[in-house]
Formats: structure tokens, sequence, C-alpha cells
């Protein structure tokens, strides 16, 4: 494996021309006598799904360039991690959470709950609003048994009147259940 790298590179070193997006061309100054040549640089990146939040992915920026000074005591080459690109333009997208957390654009807990909280009061509002509505249009619609009561109190006084009055009794207990 390690000499399948080490032949990628020589080859690359050869013909830099064909680089690719992961290695890339640069021009340094070897050997004493100052001469330039082109070597090969390769750029190590961390990579991450676009499923992980923008929480996380800010957080773990944070931690990688806040702590680079620590890692270098144990790591030299951890002293070289940089900050990348926020730009869109290359063929590797930094992370939306990354580049708010490098752009001072990331969002706290409390903006975000404020944020959701103001969402949901608007949500809330449109639906109590349209609640509310159906409520009003489903009561004016239906038949309310008051209107059939005060509909059927003038059949009553034209039967009363028809009636002899010993059957008014009836009448009278059909009025005392309306009421």
């Amino acid at each position: 494996m390690l000499s399948a790298g080490r032949d990628y590179f020589h080859h690359i070193a050869a013909h830099p021309e064909r680089a690719t997006s992961n290695a890339y061309v640069v021009s340094a100054v070897l050997n004493r006598n100052q001469l330039a040549q082109k070597t090969v640089a390769v750029a190590v990146r961390l990579v991450a799904k676009n499923s992980m939040l923008n929480d996380v992915a800010g957080e773990i920026t944070r931690l990688l360039l806040t702590t680079r000074a620590k890692f270098a005591a144990t790591l030299p080459l951890a002293g070289q991690i940089e900050a990348p690109d926020t730009d869109k333009k290359g063929v590797l997208h930094t992370h939306p959470g990354a580049a708010a957390y490098i752009d001072g654009t990331q969002e706290s807990v409390f903006e975000q709950l404020m944020n959701q909280l103001f969402n949901l009061t608007i949500i809330g509002g449109i639906l109590g609003s349209f609640g509310l509505w159906l409520h009003t249009f489903w009561r004016k619609h239906r038949p309310d048994e008051i209107q059939k009561n005060l509909a059927r109190l003038p059949a009553m006084m034209r039967e009363a009147k028809s009636l002899p009055v010993d059957k008014l009794s009836g009448i009278e207990e059909e009025l005392d259940t309306l009421s």
C-alpha cells in the first residue's frame, strides 16, 4: 500500500499536469544551490456527511482550530491545521456548520430556540384562527336543537287551538320538555 502511494507521487511529480484534485503542484526551492523545482503537496481534509448537524460540524471545527497548538506538541504536523476556505468554488465544499463557525455566523442554542419559538407562535396563530373559523362555520350551519324547537312552536299553537281542553295536557308536557 505504501509503495503504491509512493509510485503515485512519483508519477505526479514526473507529470504535474495530471495531478488530481487531491494533490496539487507547488513550486519550492530545494537544495543549497536555490534551484526552483516542482514538488507535490497533498491536502489532508476532514470530510463529513451532509447529514451531519450544523452544530456538530461547527463544534468540531471550533475544537480543532482552538486546540491545534496542543496537538502540535505531540504531533508536529497538527500545527499546520488551518481553517478551510468557505467559498463554494472548489470541488470539496466546506460543511455549512463549519463555514458558519469560520465566518462567525453560527447561531447559539438560545438563538435557535427563539427562532423555533417564533415559528411555533406563527404556526399556532394560523392554526388557531383556522380552528376558530371552522368552529364558527360548523356552528352556524348545523341544525340547532333550539331552532328546531322554535320552529315547532307555531305548529303547537295551531294544534292547541283546535284540540279539546282534555287533550291539552299532552301539548303542555311537550312544552315542558322544550323549556
